[in-house]
């Protein structure tokens, strides 16, 4: 079969990959074979424990509902755009979590694999590369992506557009953390917290639609993901 329904939300999942996995072109979750566990975007694991019996779609008969959603391949040049905004996602990603998480868990060290031990994600050309210890372990282009729904630009697109706004406040406060006297500090660290909690479900997003196409991540991108999204502003 060609769709199924995503027992998360309801949307269209489409096949990718060869395994035998499909993803929601509405929430990206990955729902993965065999065994049809799930990885979700956004969404709690605990609402998605398993796919349920009859799940499973002919194409024919959700064509006019794909049609509403968008949900037509996307072309080369649209492909080759997720790779070049992803790469940008990643890289913006790598600046802004080491701060937040050290942020909530108050600088101590931040937790996983030293920098050194990390994968390294980058852009070349038009190629997304995946590195350990300079040695290049991945590469993914716009023909890989040719199969995924065209609304997977506009998402990843949003996300980082998104991060990059709040961001680019971050920076500005981040270093006068602790300048000032206890009202001051007090002040900025609030305003730290309110920043971390409108980035957290974006920067989370960006690694679930790393994995969504097919990137390879560390434990490190693992860790930082699930504190940043269990982050309930109690820093």
């Amino acid at each position: 079969m060609d769709k199924i329904i995503c027992p998360s939300c309801g949307g269209t999942g489409r096949r990718h990959g060869q395994r035998g996995d499909y993803v929601c072109t509405h929430c990206a979750a990955i729902i993965r074979g065999p065994g049809w566990s799930i990885e979700v975007a956004g969404h709690d694991a605990s609402e998605v424990e398993k796919v349920a019996s009859g799940l499973f779609i002919k194409a024919a008969g959700r064509e006019g509902t794909s049609q509403a959603r968008g949900d037509d391949d996307m072309d080369i040049a649209t492909a080759t755009s997720v790779i070049t905004t992803a790469t940008a996602a990643v890289s913006l990603f790598d600046k802004v979590a080491d701060q937040v998480v050290r942020f909530i868990r108050k600088d101590s060290a931040p937790p996983g694999p030293l920098k050194e031990h990390r994968l390294t994600i980058r852009g070349a050309g038009n190629e997304l590369k995946v590195e350990a210890h300079g040695r290049t372990v991945q590469v993914l282009r716009g023909e890989d992506l040719k199969n995924l729904p065209a609304d997977y630009y506009q998402h990843i697109k949003t996300l980082e557009a998104s991060v990059r706004r709040y961001y680019d406040v971050w920076q500005q406060v981040y270093p006068h953390r602790d300048d000032g006297d206890l009202v001051t500090n007090a002040k900025v660290n609030n305003q730290l917290r309110d920043l971390a909690l409108k980035m957290k479900d974006d920067l989370a997003g960006i690694i679930d639609f790393l994995q969504s196409i097919g990137v390879g991540l560390d434990d490190h991108y693992m860790i930082y993901r699930d504190v940043i999204r269990r982050y309930a502003g109690d820093a």
